[in-house]
């Protein structure tokens, strides 16, 4: 109905959130088919948290490749728009996660910190409770000199993966 009467938002958001789904069912090639024509039309709409959610995806997409040049790039290119959109968007994680995982292949632990604490930000959609705690445990370890931060975000990541954020 969207497409028919020409109502670009709601293109967008449909195709936002049918993207997000076919990303958490793990479909690669379901979410680069579909976000590529997601992110035709919400440039075309000028959404720009929509671009962002498209953005979002790529990087995780490159995430998938083990590509984490591209991954920061567009995670960071989504956080950017976000920033620019008035009201705060609360599915930022689309983005964070991935980040997260590419800055902890490049050993990148002082930063991977700063993107734990973000994703427990309170404007952020709650993060299910073994997520939260493990993302806590890190911070915890970080702010105590405890070596263990790392490994905390590793298991941290490995258990978003598992659960679909990833």
């Amino acid at each position: 109905l969207a497409e028919r009467i020409g109502d670009l938002t709601q293109q967008a958001r449909c195709l936002a959130y049918l993207t997000a789904a076919i990303r958490q069912r793990g479909d690669e090639e379901g979410a680069r088919a579909l976000n590529d024509r997601f992110l035709a039309v919400a440039q075309v709409g000028q959404i720009k948290e929509y671009v962002a959610i498209a953005n979002a995806n790529r990087a995780w997409l490159a995430w998938r490749k083990e590509n984490s040049p591209l991954v920061e790039a567009e995670a960071r290119a989504a956080l950017a728009l976000w920033d620019e959109v008035p009201i705060a968007f609360p599915f930022r994680w689309l983005a964070l996660w991935p980040l997260l995982g590419a800055l902890l292949a490049e050993q990148r632990l002082a930063e991977g910190l700063e993107v734990a604490r973000t994703l427990l930000a309170p404007d952020l959609q709650p993060l299910p409770d073994p997520l939260a705690a493990a993302l806590k445990a890190a911070i915890r370890a970080a702010d105590h000199g405890n070596e263990v931060a790392g490994e905390h975000l590793r298991e941290a990541t490995a258990l978003a993966e598992s659960m679909a954020y990833l």
